[in-house]
């Protein structure tokens, strides 16, 4: 690669991850126009205008990478796009193109499973987030999300008991993690003797995020509702939506 393309392209990469959306822009114009047969170029144009919503061009984009070099970073986020815009064929399609077995990266096997789920195939979803799962914790870099995204497909199976232990291991990579305690507690009937409260109210304390405290606040409601305490369950669903009302 020329000096001032490499130099052009990890710019634009740094601005990117920084979230400097309109230098990567900049960047990444003049990469394209100097070599307009510069896949990642393309690619990362197309992860710009994800970033501000712009679904449709990031899919024409991505289209135009994979035309110049095959990529399964590149498919697995033009699965992600079609699944945004309601393609659910082309993303099925698209995502089972991909044999798990190939995979080498763990976002890229989370993203895929998170399409096949846009498309309804939960089972075949399952194949991929264990992927992912397998992936991010042979680098030792354990992911909560892929856990959590795991658990909802095998809830949505009917898979109660490894739904309950992927939601399980998401709280104890991270005890914050809102969504997996109200998937827990959406997934189990507390009883007197077995319930999640004392630990959502320490978790309700501890988060500082309005969708954070919503989800909180209705896992407590739904687990005081279970054992009969309704003004407790009440004053939950209040205290949980008092920082999204505001």
């Amino acid at each position: 690669m020329q000096p001032n393309l490499k130099h052009l392209h990890q710019s634009a990469i740094k601005h990117l991850n920084q979230g400097n959306i309109q230098r990567a822009h900049k960047a990444l114009v003049e990469l394209v126009t100097q070599k307009s047969d510069f896949a990642d170029g393309y690619f990362l144009l197309a992860m710009v205008n994800l970033r501000v919503g712009q679904i449709h061009k990031a899919i024409k984009l991505i289209e135009k990478a994979l035309s110049l070099g095959k990529s399964i970073e590149y498919s697995a986020q033009l699965a992600k796009c079609y699944a945004l815009t309601g393609e659910l064929t082309k993303a099925k399609n698209t995502a089972l193109a991909i044999p798990v077995e190939q995979i080498k990266k763990s976002l890229d096997a989370d993203t895929l499973g998170v399409a096949l789920t846009q498309a309804g195939l939960h089972k075949e979803a399952l194949n991929y987030f264990n992927c992912a799962i397998e992936l991010a914790n042979h680098a030792n870099k354990p992911q909560p999300q892929f856990y959590y995204n795991l658990g909802v497909s095998a809830k949505f199976l009917g898979l109660f008991e490894q739904a309950k232990n992927a939601f399980e291991s998401a709280i104890a990579l991270n005890p914050l993690h809102h969504a997996s305690h109200f998937a827990l507690s959406d997934l189990t009937k507390a009883t007197q003797q077995n319930n999640h409260i004392a630990r959502l109210k320490n978790v309700f304390e501890q988060v500082t995020h309005p969708d954070a405290k919503l989800h909180i606040g209705h896992a407590l409601a739904k687990e005081y509702q279970d054992i009969g305490k309704f003004d407790d369950a009440f004053n939950s669903l209040e205290q949980g939506k008092a920082t999204k009302r505001a």
